[in-house]
């Protein structure tokens, strides 16, 4: 297991046993807030940089996707003297990696930014951006992508 990376044991939805390793600051929100608030902040915004506030105003994307409790573990965690903090949350268990290639070219076409593609496909922003600028380099798609917005 590497650094930073911790294993959980927990139950997939049919019962089964398994162990996710979960990287850097996912653990740490597993080991303050529970596996499951971990797995939801990774399903809603892998791939991102996020601010979590010192004191969460009510509304919070983050309070409506782990809950109140789970929330405030969290916000408590990562204060700082300055208030809260920037992550990047690393990804958690997401689709293929071809649906999620088709996924961002449909999104490329259709003109969506960086880090919308990144939430809904699941990636961090770099790789939507390496993603971007491969389909660039192909020669059968240049010219399509040439009316791609920049991202």
């Amino acid at each position: 297991m590497s650094p930073g990376t911790r294993s959980l044991s927990v139950r997939t939805p049919h019962g089964l046993p398994a162990a996710p390793q979960l990287p850097g600051v996912l653990a740490r929100f597993a080991e303050v807030a529970g596996i499951e608030a971990a797995l939801k902040i990774a399903e809603a915004r892998g791939g991102t940089r996020i601010y979590i506030p010192g004191r969460l105003p009510e509304g919070h994307w983050l309070v409506a996707t782990v809950g109140p409790e789970a929330a405030r573990k969290i916000a408590r965690d990562m204060a700082t003297n300055h208030g809260g903090d920037y992550v990047l949350v690393p990804m958690g268990p997401h689709s293929s990696s071809a649906q999620r290639w088709r996924r961002m070219r449909q999104m490329f076409a259709d003109g969506h930014s960086r880090r919308e593609i990144a939430a809904a496909c699941g990636v961090h922003e770099r790789t939507v951006q390496m993603h971007r600028n491969r389909l660039a380099e192909m020669p059968r798609v240049k010219a399509q992508t040439d009316q791609l917005p920049l991202l």
